[in-house]
């Protein structure tokens, strides 16, 4: 583990974890056993120039968990090279070369910071380089435009810095500087505002990063700026508190990027 910054689980509750280290250090994705713990090694690791993981951020599995994809963030938090989201089978290890990639001008990618899936099979890109969230069609690779782009000043989006559908398909977004969630109807596009936003002092949200939902429909958010995890009920809107917050010094939490709920 080197600066882990997003982490997902599969269906088995295997961990995968970007990592994007300093000091020159090799990014990589590192894969956990469902029980790990303590100081113990990674049952699979992706590292190495091959791999073209230069600025390893957002991590999702396909709906099927067939493959692996990753978005490369060029001017992320100590990383180099070029924007694109790299593509493995779910299973791979070592120096191995990304099977596909979508990369290039016509994709629209700037700065990707967290990528997810939603119930049709579409990609969704959160841009931290122009605040926008690209959508792209299942099984796209190669320099491919998106098929729609939520973006523009109606949408509220500000600092992106997550992107997550929940069980009905909305639309969630992190916004890292003005401490909110803002939710989308699924499907929108262009500049189409929020159906509704959690923001607000009694929120606790502070630079939110990660959103997770658990299958009751509980939406938990990871919180750098205060080193907290916050939950909220379904539809949480306004200035609403979090029915239960993880945070104090036994809690381990030391600017928490990434977050996943393991199944």
């Amino acid at each position: 583990l080197g600066y882990p910054r997003r982490i997902v689980s599969d269906a088995t509750g295997n961990m995968y974890v970007a990592n994007a280290p300093g000091a020159g250090l090799p990014h990589s994705i590192t894969v956990y056993a469902p029980t790990a713990n303590g100081n113990v090694a990674p049952i699979r690791t992706i590292i190495g120039a091959n791999t073209g993981l230069t600025g390893a951020n957002g991590i999702a599995l396909d709906n099927t968990g067939t493959n692996l994809y990753v978005a490369n963030c060029g001017a992320c938090f100590d990383s180099t090279g070029v924007d694109g989201i790299l593509i493995w089978p779910a299973g791979t290890t070592g120096n191995v070369a990304p099977s596909s990639s979508i990369a290039g001008g016509l994709t629209a990618l700037n700065g990707p910071v967290a990528i997810t899936f939603d119930a049709a099979g579409d990609l969704l890109v959160a841009n931290s380089g122009n605040d926008t969230m690209t959508t792209y069609a299942p099984g796209a690779s190669g320099n491919v435009a998106p098929t729609a782009t939520l973006g523009g000043a109606a949408t509220g989006i500000n600092g992106i810095e997550c992107v997550r559908n929940d069980s009905a398909g909305l639309i969630y977004v992190c916004n890292n500087n003005n401490n909110s969630i803002t939710v989308y109807a699924a499907g929108s596009s262009g500049n189409a505002a929020p159906m509704r936003t959690l923001s607000g002092a009694a929120t606790g949200l502070s630079t939110p990063t990660s959103i997770s939902f658990d299958t009751t429909g509980n939406m938990y958010v990871a919180n750098p700026g205060a080193a907290t995890i916050t939950v909220y009920a379904p539809g949480a809107t306004g200035n609403q508190a979090p029915m239960l917050t993880v945070a104090g010094a036994g809690t381990g939490l030391v600017t928490p990027v990434g977050l996943a709920i393991q199944l």
